[in-house]
């Protein structure tokens, strides 16, 4: 193959790459509209759980190494009411994949807002015999959830 590049062929990579650049997309899909009618499934709490976990948004702290992600959302109903108040419980692994079970490194609590908002700064999980994942379940049964928002505190 000669080493010049032919303008033609600069010309296909050139447009190949603008279009590669401009279709990107978020990675992950957006959550489908509300009228789907299945509640989220149950899942177990994981291997790792710990309960008991600091209040915040920002599971960042000094020394902690990865790319960088916020994660954002609403707490909704199935019929897509926002739930206010509601306890999000997250856990996850190091950019190494792995876990802190000594202390709350990568691990922290947080209510929605008024809104049923929630926003939480971390990083990207790293590899994990399993697929990537930020554990969030609820730390208490007597709390709000998504699938039971007559639950009060206590």
């Amino acid at each position: 193959m000669s080493k010049e590049i032919s303008r033609r062929y600069f010309c296909r990579v050139a447009l190949a790459g603008l279009c590669l650049m401009t279709r990107r997309r978020a990675v992950a899909d957006a959550t489908p509209s509300c009228s789907s009618g299945e509640e989220t499934p149950k899942e177990t709490e994981g291997p790792y759980f710990k309960p008991r976990s600091p209040e915040r948004r920002s599971l960042l702290e000094p020394g902690i190494e990865g790319r960088r992600l916020v994660l954002s959302g609403y707490v909704m109903t199935p019929s897509c009411v926002r739930l206010p108040g509601v306890m999000l419980d997250f856990w996850q692994a190091d950019a190494d994949g792995e876990y802190d079970n000594s202390c709350f490194r990568l691990r922290g609590h947080q209510f929605t807002d008024d809104q049923g908002r929630y926003r939480l700064e971390t990083i990207v999980p790293g590899v994990y015999p399993l697929p990537p994942l930020l554990h969030r379940p609820r730390q208490w049964e007597s709390l709000p959830s998504p699938t039971n928002p007559a639950r009060k505190q206590n």
